[in-house]
């Protein structure tokens, strides 16, 4: 039996996941120190030895979803045949990283300024040599395509054999039961969803706001969400695995995401809400665009949602047609492997 092309994963390992998952097109290997450390100088190191070890000869796909090694390896010195393939997740050095750091709490901005000084130029450069640049959201694709014409955007990927509309409930409390998923950062803009659920209280008394318990140094901005909302008509939740997050999502009458107007677009919780076939209230500009693009309409999305059964039911399906369509694993890996394609074409391959 003839061995399959190597694919190395370097940087996030949810792609790594997907990939090895979904498609055996590839013998899909994951690098990194552990599969859960966060630790860009390790990362660095690490691929650093493989390269002088002349390691990475052996395989056909080098895919790089980390800043530290996308600006490290040089596809220019790539072997023979050997397709590369760089992925930013987020803003980050090169493509629009003002947008990262104004969001970062003081003592964060400054290193980060650092960075973007020493590395924003040569990041830029270094993303042209790759085959494929990728992006994962599509909020990101203007500033990407500033650097490369040709940048794509690759979905993320869902789990829909977790998120589905099918799995079990739970009984959460509250007529209508309101669930607000994310941390309280800054770059959520959650106190927007927290004054849409100020506004449901005023005219449903028995409604409440279900969160989510990440810890006071998690929520930076916990004071001035306690400020608004009586603590009596809030349910914490401990931080629970994936799928007891499906179950709440699966049962709550109203989600609410995220409403931030930098980033505007669908994050993994938005995405996974949607799988479970739940309705969620969020701010997207990319992808389903529609009347309720904008947040002066985010409001009226709310109550529309609790009060009319009917659009709610085709506001649901239209979104779990689009997560399926787009973000599940077989159409993110399909979509990859087609671009794969293009690009052996082209080297002659």
């Amino acid at each position: 039996m003839k061995n399959k092309p190597k694919y190395l994963v370097n940087g996030f390992q949810f792609v790594y996941d997907v990939f090895v998952k979904t498609d055996n097109t590839y013998d899909y290997e994951f690098l990194f120190p552990k599969f859960s450390r966060w630790d860009f100088i390790t990362n660095y190191l690490l691929m650093r030895k493989y390269i002088k070890a002349d390691k990475l000869k052996q395989y056909k796909i080098i895919h790089i979803n980390c800043w530290e090694n996308t600006l490290q390896y040089n596809p220019k010195k790539k072997y023979p045949s050997q397709i590369t393939i760089a992925e930013a997740h987020g803003f980050y050095v090169g493509v629009n990283f003002d947008a990262t750091i104004c969001e970062l709490p003081v003592e964060k901005r400054f290193p980060n300024k650092i960075i973007k000084l020493l590395f924003n130029r040569k990041m830029r450069r270094r993303l042209q040599e790759y085959d494929i640049f990728y992006i994962s959201t599509p909020n990101m694709l203007e500033h990407a395509k500033k650097i490369r014409s040709d940048a794509l955007w690759l979905p993320n990927p869902i789990n829909t054999s977790i998120f589905n509309p099918n799995g079990p409930k739970v009984k959460l409390e509250g007529n209508p039961a309101i669930f607000l998923p994310t941390r309280l950062h800054t770059f959520k803009n959650p106190l927007f969803g927290i004054n849409i659920f100020k506004k449901i209280k005023s005219k449903y008394p028995k409604a409440k706001l279900h969160m989510i318990n990440y810890g006071r140094g998690a929520d930076p901005l916990f004071n001035a969400f306690k400020k608004l909302v009586n603590q009596k008509d809030v349910v914490y939740h401990n931080r629970m695995p994936i799928v007891e997050l499906a179950k709440y999502y699966r049962s709550a009458d109203l989600i609410l995401g995220q409403f931030n107007l930098v980033y505007a677009n669908f994050s993994m919780v938005e995405l996974e809400t949607m799988a479970c076939g739940a309705p969620i209230v969020t701010l997207d500009k990319y992808e389903i665009k529609n009347e309720f693009s904008n947040l002066e309409n985010l409001e009226k999305l709310a109550f529309k949602i609790l009060e009319n059964k009917r659009f709610t039911k085709q506001f649901v399906k239209r979104n779990l047609d689009y997560v399926l369509k787009t973000h599940s694993e077989r159409a993110v890996v399909k979509m990859n492997l087609k671009n794969i394609e293009k690009v052996k074409k082209n080297l002659g391959n």
